[in-house]
């Protein structure tokens, strides 16, 4: 292509690199940082004829007899495109200065465009910053090396003991699909020479004393160069030890998990080697999302993902959960029948890849109870629960789910298990149990322990102004424009929403099964959104 004339040499496949974008003739095709970025036929045809001209005024006229040619179109059609590829530019904070509208006349391309001719698509190239991401090798997964434990500072009647602390810890990690775990009888590689992957580490447990305290020393370390990433103590009665296992098995399990993943995501490459390095480093990359423009962002990056490599399961729980949740509830009023409709398709897809993964099945456990097919549900958050009693996340989330059901009990029951897990109330655990509280009916109870959340995510706002309204407290008021300020402030788009819409979106994302406990959710933010005249 002549960067002048716009003209592509015959025979000639091309593509064009400005910044971290990549312009495929041949296929027309968008790349950015993270992948391919989903762009229109007619959006690519603008992109392409701007950069052709890049810093010289390209006008309407022009642009509708190249990309339109004889079609007669509306000046508003092509609008809709330069925003369309506004959003497909912005980087993570919604900044796009590439496209500059000259008013009345046309637009201009700012940027700095080069050509790489006769370039084919290069399936193997490991992308960065400034190359598409098309294909990668597969790579491996973090690997676990569990190591028997050591009890040679122990008494000699006390080894059964580290035996059986040893097997529950082995059989818990198993229940976590993100890991490979190699135990002492499968020897890890990297073990004997120091020299493991970049994504091996080693998880060493010393239980030493005597009665009457037995000490429990825990360590999780990279076996490539040996740094320590995380290190804790325990302490128990000798004479009683064995009955505190499942409470000891419980504080490993719950650490080292996370500890793992997020090392793995500090430490991922800005140029990656092989899938999982793509998968670390875009997480990290996305982890604060702020926008709608985020939000399209880091969906961009999913697809992408997904799209390229099709049998990597992590990555789909990521893109579901934005689709189906307003990008993480950042951008209020995002989700609409297709994404969610999307998000179904992928939950499917997703647990036939992996049919044991408990996380799997919270997924489409969810998808089903917006489809308002509770019976479904329900069975996929019993096996939620069941295959990895271990998760507290997970475990909150098939609580949460039994709640909208209408099974209090089952809800109960998980969130206990979930608190079990952790040494103190969480956020979402406080969350879940205020949830609990008001569809019992204790309004007290759900304020008192949403009350003690730190940072109250959307459906905390909206559980205090419920329970204030059913309590006819006096802070109802109070709450109610709490929850509609952060309604607004975290609209996807810069109008205003209605209160209609507000309730709408509420019903949206809470899908309360019982018809009663709908209307009474529905009759409660009716009377204080519109009749309370401090509203």
């Amino acid at each position: 292509m002549d960067l002048l004339t716009g003209k592509l040499h015959e025979g000639e496949h091309q593509q064009i690199q400005f910044g971290d974008f990549v312009l495929d003739s041949r296929d027309e095709r968008l790349f950015g940082r993270n992948g391919s970025i989903a762009i229109g036929r007619k959006a690519f045809g603008v992109l392409s004829v701007l950069i052709a001209n890049q810093g010289l005024l390209v006008t309407k006229e022009e642009l509708f007899a190249k990309v339109w040619q004889d079609t007669i179109v509306s000046d508003s059609a092509l609008t809709s495109v330069i925003k369309e590829i506004r959003l497909a530019l912005a980087d993570k904070r919604g900044r796009n200065g590439l496209i500059e509208t000259v008013y009345g006349r046309g637009y201009r391309f700012t940027g700095k465009a080069r050509s790489i001719r006769h370039q084919k698509p290069n399936s193997d190239a490991i992308p960065g910053r400034n190359e598409p991401v098309i294909s990668l090798v597969a790579g491996k997964p973090p690997h676990l090396y569990v190591p028997g434990f050591d009890i040679s500072a122990m008494t000699d009647n006390k080894p059964a003991f580290a035996v059986m602390l040893r097997e529950q810890v082995l059989f818990a990690l198993t229940r976590f699909r993100d890991i490979s775990l190699v135990s002492e009888e499968n020897h890890h590689p990297g073990d004997a020479s120091g020299n493991g992957g970049p994504r091996d580490y080693r998880l060493e447990v010393t239980v030493f004393g005597e009665s009457p305290d037995l000490r429990v020393s825990l360590r999780v370390s990279r076996i490539g160069d040996q740094s320590i990433i995380w290190t804790d103590m325990a302490q128990m009665p000798a004479s009683d030890a064995q009955p505190l296992v499942g409470l000891l098995v419980n504080r490993i399990v719950t650490a080292v998990i996370p500890q793992i993943e997020s090392d793995l995501v500090t430490r991922a490459p800005d140029r990656p080697a092989d899938i999982y390095d793509q998968y670390y480093r875009t997480v990290r990359d996305y982890s604060d999302l702020q926008n709608a423009s985020d939000v399209d962002a880091a969906i961009a990056a999913w697809t992408s993902m997904v799209e390229h490599h099709p049998e990597f399961a992590p990555a789909y729980a990521r893109l579901i959960r934005l689709l189906n949740t307003d990008g993480a509830y950042v951008a209020l009023g995002k989700t609409g029948i297709a994404e969610r409709t999307l998000a179904r398709k992928l939950a499917h897809k997703a647990f036939r890849l992996d049919p044991v993964n408990a996380h799997f099945h919270v997924l489409l456990g969810w998808s089903y109870l917006w489809s308002k097919e509770p019976d479904k549900a329900e069975r996929h958050f019993d096996e939620a629960a069941a295959l990895n009693p271990y998760n507290a996340v997970r475990l909150l989330e098939a609580a949460t789910g039994m709640m909208f059901i209408g099974n209090l009990e089952k809800a109960g029951t998980i969130l206990a298990s979930s608190a079990a897990l952790t040494p103190f109330a969480t956020d979402a655990l406080l969350e879940d149990q205020g949830l609990l509280h008001f569809l019992a009916g204790d309004y007290g109870d759900a304020e008192k322990c949403l009350s003690l959340i730190e940072q109250p995510t959307i459906s905390v706002l909206l559980y205090r102004l419920l329970a204030s309204s059913a309590a006819d407290s006096a802070e109802r008021s109070k709450f109610a424009k709490t929850f509609l300020e952060r309604v607004r402030d975290s609209w996807h788009d810069e109008t205003l929403p209605e209160v209609a819409q507000i309730l709408d979106w509420t019903m949206l994302h809470h899908p309360f099964q019982d018809s009663a406990v709908r209307d009474q959710v529905s009759r409660l933010l009716q009377d204080v959104l519109v009749g309370d005249p401090e509203i």
